[in-house]
């Protein structure tokens, strides 16, 4: 795990656009960032292997004052951060961030909040912990703001990164978030077009994916009910009852 951990933040096509390659398909993405506080991309969060359940998404957000991995972190130390991100100093009571500074911000990541929320609502626990219960992953690993850049370089971080993660993962159930991911998901996996697909194969175990809005979505109901049968949501939940 620590070398693909070390292939994805250390990916070919962030020197090569930094370069000046103007045909890269990253090339958009990468030189969203400044050049000279360059935040690595984001390779998962959480315990990539156990989590019952992985989330996700289309790309990180970026909050350039977070303490967060650059060039000058040894490998240990970034599988360290993304593997206990939200159990170790990088986080506070799973909703503030560390900063530069060593302090923590004030104002909590509402994306947390709402994904633990839906956790919640297919997993039978009396609390959700991050990084232990799910695992966030995203199909492109690069930062940037409301997804900028993500439609250019999703085919090309997919094709290098997506099945060599999801290998290492035991997660029962895939909950992606947005339009963006759902359309590229179902068809990168051939996936039919349904809010939930049952018993699929994907990157050598079954697995059940859901798709549901993105929390940032103009979406008024994101609850999984609107979304699922009372039948559907009863077999996922008998499902991860087995991780209780």
């Amino acid at each position: 795990m620590k070398k693909l951990l070390e292939k994805i933040s250390s990916c070919e096509n962030i020197k090569r656009c930094l370069e000046g390659d103007l045909e890269n398909p990253c090339y958009k993405i990468v030189t969203n960032q400044d050049k000279e506080n360059f935040q690595l991309p984001e390779p998962w969060n959480g315990d990539l292997q156990n989590a019952p359940i992985i989330i996700l998404g289309s790309n990180p957000s970026i909050n350039e004052d977070e303490m967060y991995p650059d060039n000058s972190w040894s490998i240990d130390e970034k599988f360290k951060f993304h593997s206990e991100r939200f159990s170790g100093k990088w986080t506070k009571d799973q909703k503030y961030v560390m900063l530069k500074d060593g302090s923590y911000d004030t104002k909590a990541v509402r994306f947390w909040s709402s994904v633990k929320n839906r956790v919640k609502e297919i997993y039978p626990k009396d609390e959700i912990i991050l990084g232990d219960d799910l695992c966030m992953i995203e199909i492109v690993k690069c930062k940037s703001r409301k997804e900028y850049g993500v439609k250019e370089c999703m085919p090309e971080c997919s094709q290098k990164y997506m099945n060599s993660i999801l290998n290492f993962s035991n997660a029962e159930v895939i909950l992606c978030l947005g339009k963006v991911a759902e359309t590229f998901v179902k068809d990168f996996y051939k996936l039919e077009d349904k809010k939930i697909v049952e018993d699929v194969q994907i990157a050598g175990k079954n697995r059940t994916v859901i798709f549901i809005p993105h929390p940032s979505s103009f979406v008024k109901n994101k609850k999984i009910d609107a979304l699922l049968t009372f039948e559907e949501i009863g077999r996922i939940q008998t499902k991860l009852k087995k991780y209780l």
